[in-house]
């Protein structure tokens, strides 16, 4: 997405829609709208026929009762209503809100009678089948051919327009997966940056007199980029981590204990909150190797967490990765204490993204995650209509579990069609990033950190720096209308859309994390990396923490929390949890030539503010303080 990983999918139904959220959970009616693909990937072409044995895995999305789930969710997130984190567990969901036993049992004959195996998925939302491309072109009337993206990859995809048969119309609302279109890449905040050791010639680290120069200087230039002016511990290798800057400089890289003491973390853990008992998921599109989260561990003075894996419609490990890799090993720096960090692999067509939630949402209660994180997402823009419908389900039905799912906002700014390497298809510049627009997701945006000595915050800022091209992403939903929890000083009406990001942590790359990186044949080892892909697991992360002291406390876990923190926010309790951030913007405006469907000016969106703004949202956390308010709650 942009903030580590982008999705590009490019259908005739993925037009811009002003819709509530209620209407954008509901079935699509008919036509395109039924089938999401991916036949138009950007810079794809045709490369012959398809193979009629290729196997396609597809989900059937069944009529349901949305207006209950819808419902539900809102009762059980917010506080004060009788059914406040009163949650569901998987059959009860099915039972009240799922598809009818007949409904299902007619699509499964229906499929059957044409030789094709299937069984209803996570609360009977949907039919899971896998078929074979002859199969499909059969039961959907159309022809699949074969493809060549972008990057090289082959894909299949319909080349006619499918239509349902007519024993399936009325019954199944939307089809995922008649494609394998590779739609999800890794993006450039993820790609290997130069390690200190590794240009011509001995760098040296920034001093405190030219760290301290450096940030004036940033300062004057309208950047959020920073010097290291905190007390590292770790290795040596992994404290020579860095940025260069100049020919003979290189800023350090924030090791953990600096971050978690900044944000309270360390505070907790001297506690014993360290995550015990507790899951977490990512869901992830490329693989991780154990031996560099334990070298991680070694080198930082914590234990790493078992990581087992789940492969998702793949059938081996994916090869590692920068986004796995910073994902575990922030989590096992925040929360060394989890029972574990489960990680769901899956390969990157479509209807993986939906799989996966679905994947995590159907463990048993006893090993069930309680907390997701995901820095899987893209542009507004390039999700169909029936993805996004299918999505909204999965995440509603999150909710209904007591599960929270924060998702990265985007590392393009306000201007989440606009990636970083790639092209703007969509001709829109002001946008965010989806699955984090979703009511039902908790966006988390970017900031940099000053230090004082003692790694005590001395100042915050919206990450947007200018030499990686990156900015935490922010701005207004053109799929969903505002919440009516989305309230409090400085949550604008007047466009009445949902307002990304609700969060923010430390993303900005200049100095960035210190992680361990998979060895490559020109990268690898220690070296800095940043994005909302490490800002959304750092607060998944305090979610886990706030977890394990409700569970200590007889109380359930935090589950959806957005509504709790615009209620807290709204309550005068801001100060203590908090931290307003007050500094520049997240608009690259300046950056988007052209090519890109800009003009290298100011996009106009969004600055910082007192109290809420779209470049922030409420500004970072203080995890005690947060976990403490949530929980009192309840």
């Amino acid at each position: 997405m942009k903030p580590s990983l982008s999705l590009f999918v490019a259908t005739a139904a993925a037009s811009m829609l002003f819709v509530s959220p209620a209407l954008a959970a509901s079935p699509p009616a008919s036509g395109s709208e039924i089938f999401a693909g991916a036949a138009a990937e950007i810079g794809a072409v045709p490369a012959g026929a398809a193979s009629a044995n290729k196997r396609l895995d597809l989900l059937l999305a069944l009529r349901v009762d949305d207006a209950g789930l819808d419902r539900y969710a809102t009762a059980v997130g917010s506080p004060g209503s009788p059914l406040f984190r009163h949650y569901l567990e998987p059959a009860a969901i099915a039972q009240r809100f799922g598809a009818s036993a007949a409904d299902q049992k007619a699509v499964i004959a229906n499929l059957a009678r044409r030789g094709i195996a299937s069984r209803s998925g996570l609360g009977a939302l949907w039919i899971e089948a896998t078929v074979t491309v002859a199969q499909a072109q059969q039961l959907f009337s159309t022809r699949i051919a074969a493809y060549q993206a972008q990057g090289g990859e082959r894909f299949v995809a319909p080349a006619t327009s499918p239509s349902l048969p007519a024993d399936l119309r009325g019954t199944v609302t939307a089809v995922i997966g008649l494609d394998s279109a590779p739609v999800l890449h890794t993006a450039d905040s993820l790609s290997p940056r130069p390690k200190a050791n590794e240009s011509q010639g001995p760098l040296s680290p920034l001093t405190r007199r030219g760290s301290l120069t450096f940030n004036a200087a940033e300062r004057r230039h309208y950047s959020s980029a920073r010097g290291n002016l905190g007390t590292q511990q770790g290795c040596d290798d992994a404290i020579k981590a860095g940025k260069q800057i100049g020919t003979k400089y290189y800023v350090p890289s924030f090791s953990p204990n600096q971050y978690l003491t900044a944000y309270g973390f360390s505070t907790l853990h001297r506690q014993g909150i360290t995550g015990l008992g507790q899951r977490v998921a990512v869901v992830e599109i490329d693989g991780f190797n154990r031996s560099d989260l334990l070298a991680a561990a070694s080198c930082f003075g914590y234990t790493a967490p078992a990581t087992p894996i789940t492969r998702v419609g793949i059938s081996r490990n994916l090869a590692p990765g920068g986004e796995t890799t910073l994902d575990l090993q922030v989590l096992a720096a925040a929360a060394p204490g989890l029972s574990e960090i489960q990680v769901y692999e899956g390969g990157p067509a479509l209807h993986a993204v939906v799989k996966l939630f679905a994947a995590a949402l159907s463990r048993p209660a006893a090993t069930r995650a309680s907390v997701i994180s995901s820095s899987i997402g893209g542009c507004e823009s390039h999700w169909s209509v029936a993805m996004r419908s299918t999505m909204e389900r999965t995440l509603r039905t999150a909710v209904l579990m007591g599960v929270t799912v924060l998702s990265a906002s985007g590392d393009s700014g306000s201007s989440d069609c606009f990636i970083n390497g790639h092209p703007n298809t969509t001709g829109v510049l002001l946008s965010v990033d989806y699955p984090g627009s979703s009511p039902w997701v908790t966006s988390v945006g970017g900031t940099n950190l000053n230090l004082s000595a003692t790694n005590k915050i001395a100042e915050e800022v919206v990450w947007n720096e200018q030499r990686h091209l990156g900015a935490g992403g922010g701005g207004f939903s053109r799929m969903f209308a505002r919440p009516s929890w989305q309230k409090g000083p400085g949550v604008t009406t007047s466009r009445n859309r949902r307002i990304v990001p609700d969060l923010s942590m430390l993303a900005d790359n200049m100095p960035g994390y210190a992680i361990y990186m998979p060895k490559g044949p020109s990268s690898g080892g220690w070296s800095a990396h940043g994005g909302t892909s490490a800002s959304a697991p750092l607060l998944a992360a305090g979610v886990i923490l706030a977890n394990q002291q409700a569970q200590s406390a007889g109380q359930a876990q935090l589950g959806w929390i957005n509504a709790s923190v615009y209620r807290l926010a709204r309550k005068g309790s801001k100060a203590p949890i908090f931290r307003d951030i007050l500094s520049l913007d997240n608009d690259l405006g300046e950056w988007i030539g052209p090519e890109s469907g800009g003009d290298n000016d100011l996009l106009g969106c969004c600055s910082a503010t007192p109290n809420f703004d779209a470049a922030s949202g409420w500004g970072s956390v203080n995890i005690p303080a947060l976990s403490s308010a949530l929980r009192g709650l309840q």
